[in-house]
């Protein structure tokens, strides 16, 4: 009787199977990757130098080659409504700060505080999603017919927008509670476990060389990218000499399509970079079984943060903004940023530690987000079926039934 009841319920749930069908698939896809990068780490083929150095490329060059051609593309060819596309930024840092409030009402659930390292992680999982690998996947994946191709491009001009205002604030603020330098002076935090980086300075006045180094981490490849991007975008000139005309010509100087090809590189390095420091051992003593508790009460919240409150602030904000007509209809992009919403953490999160050159918290935390990506499978499907059934006839979208 009660295997009946539980297919008859199932069975009522608005869930579309197509979506869940690419959902799995696009999942299975990262984990895939993710599976690849760790038994060629753990079979000698990289170790954790080759991690960090892959990292630090990732850093440098990938990933601003990839947001310089995504957002001059998306700027230059939205010009006649570039108005309508900075608002997409801006949404971005609104749902950040959702993202903190979240993070903020899990730690008090756990009782961590949130100015210690472990809250700090928190907040940072909880407010920054993986907002450029895995939204972009699901966009070829759900568009990937020929009828849907003008969608599928813009929806992925709509990612990069989105990444214009999430990548500044991630690598600064982000980057900032996650590698800020710490002297090691004793502190009575300071010899309990942690699955996150250790606190930032509490010294309150900072040398020269400490504003310098800021002001180094605030003016980073990747928020040089996005300016530089945007500056393309909109200067007549920079387009004709950089971006390919709207017949698909190629323009005059070769450096857009190296770019291009650069930026290619950045989903399998980044994944890479991930799964190297998860199997990357981390040094020191083994963890204790009250640590292995600890990092539970973490993934808890971290989940509860992306999965739950996230999604469900976001929808209750979106639509109160287009009740109240601050915002111009426009189903796509309010499709994407609820994408974004139900996205699992950052797996920057991972690169900013091994660019910050702290392989042993990359370590850590990348096998907290191995936890959090695993639970998100079955949430994040369910989510996205439910935005497919709403915005789909609004779209014009081939869903096949």
């Amino acid at each position: 009787m009660q295997p009946r009841m539980s297919a008859a319920v199932l069975a009522a749930l608005p869930l579309d199977t197509h979506a869940l069908r690419l959902t799995g698939e696009s999942m299975a896809e990262l984990l895939t990757s993710c599976a690849i990068g760790y038994s060629a780490t753990r079979l000698g083929l990289l170790d954790g130098a080759a991690v960090r150095s892959l990292a630090r490329v990732v850093f440098n060059l990938f990933l601003p080659s990839m947001l310089l051609t995504s957002v001059a593309t998306t700027v230059s060819r939205g010009a006649g409504s570039l108005s309508a596309l900075l608002v997409v930024p801006l949404l971005a840092w609104a749902q950040t700060a959702l993202g903190v409030l979240a993070g903020a009402a899990s730690l008090r659930l756990i009782r961590t505080e949130r100015a210690s390292a472990a809250g700090r992680g928190v907040t940072v999982l909880s407010s920054f999603g993986n907002s450029g690998v895995l939204p972009l996947i699901f966009v070829h994946s759900l568009f990937r017919h020929a009828a849907d191709a003008a969608t599928r491009q813009r929806a992925a001009s709509l990612v990069a927008m989105y990444l214009l205002g999430w990548s500044p604030v991630f690598w600064t603020l982000g980057y900032a509670l996650l590698t800020g330098a710490s002297s090691p002076s004793p502190s009575p935090s300071a010899s309990s476990p942690s699955s996150f980086p250790s606190p930032l300075p509490a010294a309150p006045h900072a040398s020269p060389a400490d504003l310098r180094a800021r002001l180094a981490r605030a003016v980073n490849p990747p928020i040089v990218a996005c300016l530089a991007g945007l500056l393309i975008g909109v200067t007549p000139p920079l387009r004709r000499l950089l971006l390919p005309s709207a017949a698909g010509a190629p323009p005059p100087l070769p450096l857009y399509r190296c770019l291009e090809n650069f930026g290619k590189a950045y989903s399998p390095a980044a994944v890479l970079a991930l799964a190297g420091s998860l199997a990357t051992p981390a040094a020191g003593r083994p963890a204790a079984p009250h640590e292995l508790g600890h990092r539970a009460a973490h993934v808890f919240a971290i989940s509860l943060s992306r999965l739950v409150l996230v999604p469900l602030a976001s929808f209750g904000a979106l639509h109160a903004a287009l009740r109240l007509r601050l915002l111009p209809a426009d189903p796509l992009r309010d499709f994407v940023l609820l994408l974004q919403s139900c996205m699992p953490p950052a797996q920057n999160a991972v690169l900013a530690l091994q660019v910050g050159d702290e392989p042993e918290s990359a370590a850590r935390m990348a096998r907290v987000l191995l936890a959090v990506y695993l639970i998100a499978a079955v949430p994040v499907a369910g989510i996205l079926s439910l935005l497919l059934q709403q915005y789909a006839g609004r779209l014009g979208l081939s869903i096949p039934r």
